[in-house]
């Protein structure tokens, strides 16, 4: 069943949610920070409480005290509703059941209630909305949104998300988003387009794999900040081995690359995109990992796994902003090259949906020899494989 919220539910979450969602240190709580889409969240207040430097917008803000109370008492009895018909769509980890859960909320709102007036007074809650905000250029550090853009996909156009994400990085220096997946649990169908569009702008977005994660899927955050890497030379570039270390840096290009497939099949979770931190790095244990590197930046990589005298490739990615450039055909060249002779086969799967990949794979010399599925994925594969 799918999740079908009327409209944008006026709900929040606590300070210790939020520090976990946009991964947020103690240099990041010193920043001067601006929260938009806010709502009824306790983040204001602790931050507040804490000396810190924080206003949050929101046009719920231009609501009374006892009329937020209302429309809180309103979400909380439809969101009771749809958890309940959708209790599999939710991980019931660190809150075990429904009752906790509204318990947590509700108590995390009932602080912001109790902070709401005194913050209106002291304007750290501004009746403010996206696309359009009333700030001069870079008067924060951070800028956060939680649960706004993305999340109601259905609701809020590409163009909409496109100038929110533009007036934030106006009025700051850079912005996290959580989540990146809309209330049907798949990837927005908006955001390949708008990583494109942020790199063809100057900026750097990243995705993030955060240390929280209660709608399942939910635990991946967009980063961006502005920035440009190295101009691509050929020259410059240097493929070798990848080690531990480098796992997190490559699950950060691995969730770009994989953006084009995700779309492709209707923004479904695949398994590149879920993939955590940890999991790579048990990878490391049976598979070599290979990194492109510019300027000392990954900005590619493949695994691979020996069976025999077989070498299977598994994940060969490259950064969007890089792609077309030949990468990826070296570090398949590096492949062959690194295990030669020992192999006299290279063996791979990609999805059968995805015409770039098949048309590259078969330009160096790749031959499809079955159609199947992963043991972990729901995607049909062409499987190539290649004699030396």
């Amino acid at each position: 069943m799918s999740l079908k919220y009327s409209n944008i539910k006026v709900w929040g979450r606590s300070f210790a949610e939020y520090v976990k969602m946009f991964e947020l240190t103690a240099n990041d709580l010193r920043k001067k920070i601006i929260v938009c889409a806010d709502g009824p969240s306790s983040f204001n207040a602790a931050m507040w409480k804490k000396g810190k430097k924080i206003i949050s917008i929101d046009p719920i803000y231009s609501l009374k005290k006892d009329e937020l109370s209302q429309r809180i008492i309103e979400s909380a009895d439809d969101i009771i509703i749809q958890i309940n018909s959708n209790k599999d769509s939710f991980t019931w980890d660190s809150i075990k059941s429904i009752n906790e859960l509204m318990q947590k909320r509700l108590s995390a709102m009932n602080i912001f209630l109790d902070d709401y007036e005194s913050g209106l007074s002291e304007k750290r809650y501004l009746a403010q909305s996206l696309p359009k905000l009333n700030f001069n250029n870079k008067t924060f550090d951070l800028a956060l949104c939680s649960h706004f853009l993305f999340l109601y996909s259905s609701l809020l156009s590409f163009d909409f998300h496109v100038q929110s994400i533009k007036e934030l990085l106006r009025i700051s220096d850079e912005i996290r988003i959580f989540p990146i997946i809309d209330f049907n649990g798949k990837v927005s169908s908006h955001l390949d387009n708008i990583i494109h569009e942020l790199i063809k702008t100057g900026y750097k977005p990243e995705i993030w794999t955060v240390d929280y994660e209660f709608q399942k899927g939910a635990n991946t955050m967009l980063f961006i900040k502005k920035g440009n890497y190295k101009k691509f030379k050929k020259e410059d570039l240097i493929i070798e081995r990848a080690n531990k270390n480098d796992s997190k840096e490559i699950l950060k290009i691995q969730k770009l690359a994989f953006l084009d497939e995700i779309n492709l099949h209707n923004g479904l979770l695949i398994q590149p995109f879920k993939q955590t931190k940890k999991e790579i790095e048990q990878e490391f244990e049976e598979k070599v990992f290979f990194k492109a590197c510019l300027d000392k930046i990954i900005i590619g990589s493949v695994r691979v796994k020996i069976e025999g005298d077989t070498c299977w490739v598994n994940k060969l990615v490259v950064h969007p902003q890089f792609q077309n450039h030949g990468i990826a055909k070296q570090l398949m060249e590096n492949v062959e090259k690194f295990f030669s002779p020992e192999i006299s086969k290279i063996k791979l799967a990609t999805a059968k949906k995805s015409d770039k990949n098949v048309s590259f794979y078969k330009k160096i010399g790749f031959t499809p020899f079955r159609t199947g599925y992963l043991p972990y994925e729901n995607v049909e594969m062409i499987f190539f494989e290649k004699t030396l």
